[in-house]
């Protein structure tokens, strides 16, 4: 489980407050954008590069989950993958 500090766990307040949608580590979100659902997905593997394929992998799977729990899937689903690199 992920340690969350105050400081982020106050900007992620922040955000709802504000009705900004985010997401990263294992809180993935879907938007809807003129009618078309966008699953968002981020996670952190700068220090353990493929060992986050399976976190990766399972947070795809839960905003799949998500956008097509209410609506027949079309082909106008796109995730979009916030991966961090090592230069």
């Amino acid at each position: 489980m992920l340690c969350l500090s105050e400081e982020y766990t106050d900007t992620l307040t922040a955000l709802d407050n504000a009705d900004i949608t985010h997401f990263g580590y294992d809180d993935t979100a879907v938007m809807d954008i003129k009618g078309i659902k966008v699953g968002l997905v981020g996670i952190y593997e700068l220090k353990d590069h493929l060992g986050r394929e399976q976190q990766l992998k399972d947070n795809i799977a839960k905003v799949k989950a998500s956008i097509f729990k209410n609506s027949f899937p079309t082909l106008e689903f796109a995730i979009f993958s916030n991966l961090v690199t090592e230069n």
